[in-house]
């Protein structure tokens, strides 16, 4: 749904009331944790650099490369630290499913 429409569809409790401003009732929401890193430097140290070798690198131009590159590795790290702390798991969420009725009376 985020790529079709406006909204915070990653976030749980927003997508329950959306969808039951639309008249569903019943509306479950489920977080679906798929990778869990025990530490910001784990994350930083295994999975970072392979993600940005593809993404968002090869999407920018090269005069952006060589002015917000070097920026980039900072500037999540202290984003992550900021957010979950030195020593703290967190998981990146990879989808949130939700299941509903439509009530009779619609």
């Amino acid at each position: 749904m985020k790529l079709l429409s406006d909204g915070a569809w990653e976030n749980r409790l927003w997508m329950i009331e959306t969808l039951e401003k639309q008249g569903l009732i019943d509306v479950k929401a489920v977080v679906h944790p798929m990778l869990r890193w025990n530490k910001v430097q784990e994350f930083m140290d295994s999975t970072f650099p392979i993600t940005m070798s593809m993404f968002p690198l090869k999407l920018w131009t090269e005069g952006d490369r060589e002015k917000y590159g070097p920026l980039l590795v900072p500037v999540l790290k202290k984003f992550l630290l900021d957010k979950y702390g030195n020593d703290s798991p967190f998981d990146l969420r990879i989808a949130i499913t939700a299941t509903a009725m439509k009530s009779s009376e619609n």
